[in-house]
């Protein structure tokens, strides 16, 4: 088979991540493999040397008027090279580039299916919404990440070939030599929607002052968080890890694993932590969280916001070794149900359902 994938880049992100898992894993099977990427940029996720990948080279911080003109650009660019090269099915991520790639494409017989990665209640532009809603319906299918998402893109799309596959997890790999320590972790993007503030503020609740609390990854919030933190006399106790390159170090070496996200398409860290063993305590957000955490046996949902609920818990995991342990157990059942060679086969079979 022939696939083409598109995105905007490989910088740091959940999609992203998910896109090089399938095509690294559908070069493997022997299939062609071409990642699309509209933006040049550097690469945050390894791809095997025999996929093909083509930069479209749109510039971004434009302004309006040379933006459009960026787009209609490349937009016809994109249109002449999937005439030129002819693939089985094309797979695009994120609403955005969606929506671009099926104006880009319309009227033509190309195959494309499109994969959702929002919450149903992200709140997006007017324009992106009139759009998705238009456009969705000339998909061949379209893969969500849960099924309420998958119920809220049938309910306004009005397309029906809408199936809900979860996010694979990265490869296993455990290293025995590490220790766990009285670390909560906590990883996400250092923006609103992360949460990691409420997850703060539940940190300075916390009875034993043996903790600490590990937070990774990097956003525009970053400063605030710190002079919060600071505020609160916690700066011996919180440590801001930054970007990882291999998290799943730290994986290992925290014992509990806080998820304060308030908006979620799928929780891509949450699922990975559960993999590999930490006890979890979430937000119950409206799409994500739910999916993987059954409350009380493989982790905690806690009400969105609450923060005495969220250190409650969190007090009680720390006091309690066993409901450690048992959410330990627990939720390394997960290695099998996001085992991305099993949901990369579920999104191949899905494009490939009606070739």
């Amino acid at each position: 088979m022939k696939i083409a994938l598109v995105i905007a880049d490989l910088g740091v992100g959940g999609s992203e991540r998910v896109l090089s898992i399938l095509a690294n894993d559908w070069i493997k099977k022997g299939h062609s493999v071409n990642v699309i990427l509209l933006v040049k940029g550097p690469s945050f996720f390894e791809l095997d040397p025999r996929i093909q990948v083509t930069e479209l080279g749109f510039k971004t911080h434009l302004g309006l008027f040379s933006r459009l003109v960026s787009i209609l650009k490349i937009s016809l660019i994109f249109r002449k090279y999937i005439k030129r090269t002819k693939p089985d099915f094309i797979l695009s991520f994120m609403n955005k580039y969606n929506i671009f790639v099926l104006l880009s494409l319309f009227k033509t017989k190309n195959k494309i299916y499109v994969s959702e990665r929002d919450s149903p209640t992200e709140k997006l532009p007017k324009v992106t919404v009139f759009l998705r809603d238009s456009l969705y319906k000339f998909a061949e299918g379209v893969i969500c990440q849960t099924k309420m998402s998958k119920d809220f893109i049938i309910s306004h799309t009005k397309n029906k070939n809408v199936i809900a596959i979860p996010n694979p997890v990265s490869d296993f790999i455990l290293d025995e030599s590490i220790e766990r320590e009285n670390i909560i972790l906590n990883v996400g993007r250092l923006v609103e929607k992360k949460g990691q503030k409420y997850l703060i503020e539940a940190f300075s609740k916390i009875e034993n002052k043996e903790w600490k609390l590990y937070i990774g990854g990097d956003g525009h919030l970053k400063e605030k968080l710190i002079n919060y933190v600071n505020q609160l006399g916690l700066r011996e106790r919180i440590v801001f890890l930054g970007h990882q390159k291999d998290i799943t170090y730290w994986y290992q070496k925290a014992k509990i694993f806080a998820f304060p996200s308030i908006l979620e398409g799928f929780p891509n860290a949450l699922a990975e932590a559960m993999t590999y063993g930490m006890a979890c305590v979430s937000f119950d957000c409206f799409t994500g969280p739910s999916d993987i955490i059954e409350d009380g046996v493989n982790g905690y949902l806690v009400e969105e916001r609450n923060v005495n609920e969220l250190a409650d818990r969190l007090n009680y995991l720390i006091k309690n070794q066993n409901k450690q342990l048992e959410f330990s157990k627990n939720a390394t059942k997960l290695r099998n149900v996001l085992n991305k060679e099993k949901i990369s086969d579920k999104y191949f079979n899905f494009c490939n359902s009606h070739l």
